[in-house]
């Protein structure tokens, strides 16, 4: 595959009245829309989005189980709801925890992780789910700090501790959204439906603070100091993520589709 004439653009490029004031994924589907499939520019450029919650809500507006997006021949989505979602896997975290040698990437850990990152990442989709529900998405972004999850048993939760961070944020009744989680995650995330694939259902950033923060938590629980913790949940934040591109293009194709169908098609143009 040959991507010498690829050119890689994001939605800033398209500058328009007509697109004043939309998002990034708005701008795109508006031009999508407005060039149409008779336009001789049709075909020789593919959009790749974050899928959000498109296909994934029912009539309620209530999130559903996982299913394959939909796509056409110029537009394709995420597999889940953003592209940090493909980073939401228990190899990933312990690859990258690796790099921080044997005072945190121990055998005993990453036990820990595998064995607790299903748990984790519904506590994510329901956490996603709730400030959806309250349109506090963008205010809950790297809301949540290492004391404001506990793990119960098996079971992680909120911490009544985050109600501090929830006020600062100007986010009312913290206790009822804290609670409306724990319940949310303890009931409709905790069945068979709802866990499959629950690392495609959790809102991108909101779900990769919320991983993070419960993957350093239990370095904490296990014994590992305090500082390192932080630097794991908080730290090196553009050195992980180069390392999640890094790692992903060693996974199986499937684990990163449509990315490769979308490199494919633009090489060959």
């Amino acid at each position: 595959m040959s991507m010498m004439n690829t050119l890689v653009d994001t939605s800033d490029i398209i500058a328009d009245e007509t697109v004043s004031g939309l998002g990034a994924k708005a701008k795109i589907d508006k031009f999508l829309d407005t060039i149409g499939v008779t336009h001789g520019a049709y075909g020789r450029f593919y959009a790749f989005l974050d899928r959000e919650w498109e296909g994934l809500l029912d009539g309620n507006q209530e999130t559903t189980e996982w299913s394959l997006p939909q796509e056409n021949n110029v537009r394709f989505v995420s597999i889940g709801h953003s592209i940090e979602n493909y980073s939401f896997s228990s190899d990933c975290v312990i690859a990258y925890l690796k790099h921080f040698g044997s005072e945190v990437g121990t055998e005993e850990v990453f036990d820990k992780i595998r064995g607790q990152m299903g748990d984790i990442l519904s506590l994510c989709a329901a956490f996603s789910e709730v400030a959806r529900r309250r349109s506090i998405i963008t205010r809950c972004d790297s809301i949540v700090r290492l004391d404001d999850v506990i793990l119960k048993g098996d079971s992680f939760e909120l911490s009544t501790n985050l109600m501090a961070q929830l006020s600062a944020r100007g986010i009312g009744d913290g206790s009822s959204f804290i609670a409306d989680v724990n319940i949310c995650k303890s009931t409709k995330w905790k069945t068979p439906k709802m866990r499959k694939k629950v690392e495609f259902l959790a809102h991108g950033h909101i779900g990769e603070n919320l991983m993070w923060v419960c993957c350093a938590k239990l370095l904490e629980i296990s014994g590992v100091e305090r500082k390192k913790c932080e630097d794991v949940a908080f730290g090196r934040k553009d050195e992980r993520r180069r390392f999640w591109y890094s790692w992903l293009t060693n996974t199986h194709p499937e684990s990163r589709s449509p990315i490769d169908k979308v490199l494919e098609l633009a090489g060959s143009v």
